[in-house]
């Protein structure tokens, strides 16, 4: 007979889930959560019936996998704290879910939940009318909120800390900021955020995900991105200051939809980045804004902007296939050198289509016609146009410096005129 195999778990596993773990059940083993905390062990459940608790809770760092599980009706609150959080969490891998907090006082820089330990999980939390931040970690990587609602916080939303963290399916209201993330990969997704003042999702850190939010922030911009390699997706902002600004190379922005901003829609700054298939209407002054360099601007949809559709500073960068229209000022302006722009389409601006400054830029096969002023104002050195369809336009092309080469162009306003160089 052959022997039975010994069932071997892992270290962490046997720390954090004894075999004696039990069920406590609040308040008809104890009368106060804090009670059942320090009655509990490592792995133990905490079950917290329906009704209010005016308690401060404290989950110690010798608690590694504790769960407390609240009913729909949950609540801490009514709390006048001085400079002290209500839900503090010191140990590894703890998980709460289904608790209200709410009309907390007197948080001073405190926050009303603050997490100090890895592996931690927040679910089905609703924070109401919290004179602070309601949610702070520091050094909690892997910390994973998920179906959290802020409601009336006069502060941040949260303020994280930690790599690998996951904030997904949240909802901020009436808060003066919203959700903040600092560390490595970060995952903010499908979460609804409506803030005051500050910025609806700002994540510093590389390799971050920031994905299918909705975002309105009035007074504050939408999306900030600080770091590397950063994913910024599917994510419908509007009524910000700027929509999305993302600094960092090797960025992808991607099926954006931004409106009604007052300065930018979006601003990159990041070297190798690509800009795609986004929607832009509405920026108070730039539809979209390039600089650093080896940026691809692609297949983007920019109406009705303020002074400017694209602004293209820095340097090689490609300009392609993207749709301007309808604006107030030109349509494309290019500051930075050795730019292509290939295949736009540049319709309906209240100024120039396309208006340049920087040196050998290359224009090829763009559509630019209805522009109040002119298609294409020149105003700088080595510039080749080629092959471009020039419609309507109050002057076709004017330029003040040579081009480089002009060849194969089409007008239907007269052909190009050359100013007196300046």
């Amino acid at each position: 007979m052959k022997p039975t195999p010994t069932l071997l778990l892992p270290f962490f596993l046997l720390a954090a889930a004894p075999a004696s773990a039990k069920t406590i059940e609040v308040p008809d083993d104890h009368a106060t959560i804090q009670a059942a905390i320090d009655a509990a062990q490592p792995g133990d459940t905490i079950e917290v019936d329906h009704g209010t608790y005016a308690e401060r809770i404290v989950v110690p760092a010798a608690l590694a996998g504790l769960k407390i599980e609240g009913s729909s009706r949950t609540v801490l609150e009514d709390l006048i704290l001085l400079d002290t959080p209500v839900i503090r969490i010191e140990a590894p891998g703890v998980e709460i879910e289904n608790v209200t907090v709410r009309h907390v006082l007197g948080l001073g820089t405190r926050s009303a939940i603050e997490v100090a330990a890895p592996d931690v999980t927040l679910r089905e939390l609703a924070l109401f009318s919290i004179d602070g931040d309601a949610i702070e970690s520091s050094g909690a990587d892997r910390l994973r909120l998920d179906e959290i609602e802020f409601v009336g916080v006069d502060g941040f939303a949260t303020s994280l800390s930690g790599d690998d963290v996951v904030v997904t399916d949240c909802e901020v209201r009436g808060a003066d900021s919203g959700i903040e993330v600092t560390g490595a990969r970060a995952s903010v997704e499908e979460n609804d955020v409506h803030c005051r003042f500050g910025t609806g999702v700002r994540v510093d850190g590389d390799d971050a995900s920031v994905r299918e939010n909705t975002i309105e922030c009035r007074y504050g911009d939408g999306i900030e991105v600080d770091g590397a390699r950063s994913s910024v997706k599917e994510n419908d902002v509007t009524l910000a200051f700027s929509g999305i600004r993302v600094f960092g190379q090797d960025a992808v922005v991607s099926r954006n939809t931004v409106s009604r901003t007052d300065n930018y829609g979006i601003q990159l700054s990041g070297s190798g980045s690509v800009i795609t298939k986004n929607e832009i209407t509405d920026a108070g002054f730039a539809g979209l804004s390039v600089y650093s360099a080896l940026v691809k601007i692609r297949k983007n949809e920019i109406r009705s902007c303020g002074d400017i559709g694209i602004e293209v500073g820095g340097n090689a960068h490609t300009v392609e296939s993207n749709e301007v229209r309808d604006g107030l000022g030109d349509g494309i302006q290019v500051f930075g050198e050795t730019i292509l722009l290939t295949g736009n389409e540049v319709i309906g601006h209240a100024h120039d289509g396309i208006a340049v400054f920087g040196a050998s830029t290359t224009i090829v096969d763009n559509d630019v016609r209805k522009n109040r002023a002119e298609g294409l104002d020149n105003r700088a050195s080595g510039t080749t146009v080629i092959d471009n369809r020039f419609k309507k336009n109050r002057i076709d092309v004017a330029t003040t410096k040579p081009f480089a080469e002009f060849e194969e162009n089409e007008f239907k306003t007269g052909g190009p005129e050359t100013l007196p160089e300046v």
